[in-house]
């Protein structure tokens, strides 16, 4: 179960999305979205979220939200950078639209094939590259505190810093 303090930071995800995204997908998964953003940021203590305002790990693109890419210096890899988390959470939801093409979302039926639809293992592009991912994805939604994380969990009770 997770902590009260990790509660809170995730109900603070679920309003900053819904209030970002009104004009999202009736498919799109708000629960898998707001599960996505508290496994990617570390339960809000990243550095991509606090400094880039970058709470799903999106890498460099050019759908149009992000203000600008950097490249993180320890591994060169190269994350999207937001002037504000509205931006962040609408380039989720493009990318999502964009993915929907190929990997079918909107016609899942089950939890279950959503997140296989996110991940799936037949070629089409993926969401994640971890292994054990939507297992995590799902134990965060159903309140459970994941044996295996991507980013550590935050022990931290403060609340949710939210970027400038």
């Amino acid at each position: 179960m997770p902590t009260p303090a990790q509660q809170a930071k995730y109900d603070s995800f679920k309003v900053l999305f819904l209030g970002a995204t009104p004009d999202r997908p009736k498919w799109l998964r708000t629960d898998v979205a707001i599960a996505q953003a508290v496994l990617e940021s570390g339960w809000g203590t990243s550095d991509l979220w606090v400094l880039r305002r970058n709470p799903f790990g999106m890498g460099c693109n050019s759908r149009g939200y992000q203000s600008r890419c950097y490249v993180r210096t320890s591994d060169g890899q190269r994350f999207a950078e937001y002037d504000d988390y509205k931006n962040a959470m609408r380039d989720y939801v493009a990318r999502m639209v964009q993915f929907d093409k190929t990997n079918g979302y909107s016609s899942a039926r089950t939890l279950d094939e959503y997140l296989l639809a996110l991940n799936p293992t037949d070629g089409r592009p993926r969401y994640a590259i971890e292994q054990g991912y939507n297992r995590v994805v799902k134990e965060i939604m159903a309140g459970q505190d994941p044996s295996i994380v991507l980013e550590p969990a935050n022990p931290d009770p403060s609340p949710l810093p939210l970027p400038k």
